[in-house]
């Protein structure tokens, strides 16, 4: 059985919508209209770190969508009560069915773990990514503990998702 990081969250259910069963769910990607070719979804408890219905496909039978939010309908969902036990599920697709993007682009949960160099040197592994209102930010968990580093090209030299590696120019003073 697949584990749960061969699935992608594009959404997170927020509450029940109506009285059949509507659940709506904030739009967690850069790709909201891919909600309205959705067939099937998978939903996964982050509480319990378990999928619904032991990792069941769920197939979607209507969406509707907003700037912010999808509303959905689940076949089997069919009122409030089932609606409402759905709340704080993450909506997941498997990560074969994420849109490609092109070569320069990556996804950010790509980048989590990557060893990053700076100008050759190791400095440590990207832990996370952060936004504290001034753009995306790599966290790096390094021996002298955290270093913050903007994803611009001012000091991002190169990403190699796929050799797991980041190449950074940092000025002095940032690690």
């Amino acid at each position: 059985m697949p584990e749960k990081e061969s699935y992608i969250c594009i959404g997170k259910i927020v509450k029940s919508v109506g009285l059949k069963g509507g659940l709506k769910v904030n739009l967690l990607t850069d790709f909201p209209e891919r909600f309205l070719e959705l067939k099937q979804v998978f939903l996964f408890d982050e509480t319990s770190d378990l999928f619904y219905r032991n990792r069941e496909a769920l197939r979607i039978i209507n969406c509707n969508l907003n700037k912010s939010f999808a509303v959905i309908m689940i076949e089997g969902i069919v009122n409030r009560d089932q609606a409402d036990n759905l709340r704080n599920y993450l909506v997941m697709i498997p990560e074969h069915s994420r849109i490609k993007l092109p070569e320069d682009k990556f996804y950010y949960y790509e980048v989590i773990g990557c060893d990053v160099y700076n100008r050759g040197e190791l400095i440590g592994k990207v832990d996370n990514i952060v936004n504290y209102g001034s753009g995306d930010l790599l966290s790096i968990k390094s021996s002298k503990g955290e270093i913050l580093i903007p994803i611009r090209d001012e000091f991002i030299v190169n990403i190699d998702t796929a050799g797991r590696r980041i190449d950074a120019d940092l000025i002095e003073g940032f690690c």
